[in-house]
């Protein structure tokens, strides 16, 4: 394991299978921008959950060099352009 890592503790990898459970499947990237100032971001997405469509959005903002998760939100009708 590489220097200054940790493996993750059992509940953590718990909570990560559930968000991946609780996710949509089949997930595709369909747009993405990042502001001027690169630290934020947004994604638009589409994936199904028990074979209905859903449209969604991540906003995301850089922290550290990392990227967070803001927000997130998903529905059964595309964004309003």
């Amino acid at each position: 394991m590489p220097a200054g890592v940790e493996p993750i503790d059992e509940q953590m990898k718990e909570g990560i299978e559930f968000l991946a459970s609780a996710a949509p499947k089949n997930l595709k990237i369909t747009k993405g921008y990042i502001n001027t100032s690169r630290d934020r971001a947004v994604v638009y997405l589409t994936g199904t959950e028990e074979a209905e469509k859903l449209y969604g959005t991540i906003g995301l903002i850089k922290k550290n060099e990392a990227w967070v998760v803001t927000e997130e939100h998903w529905s059964n009708s595309p964004l309003k352009k």
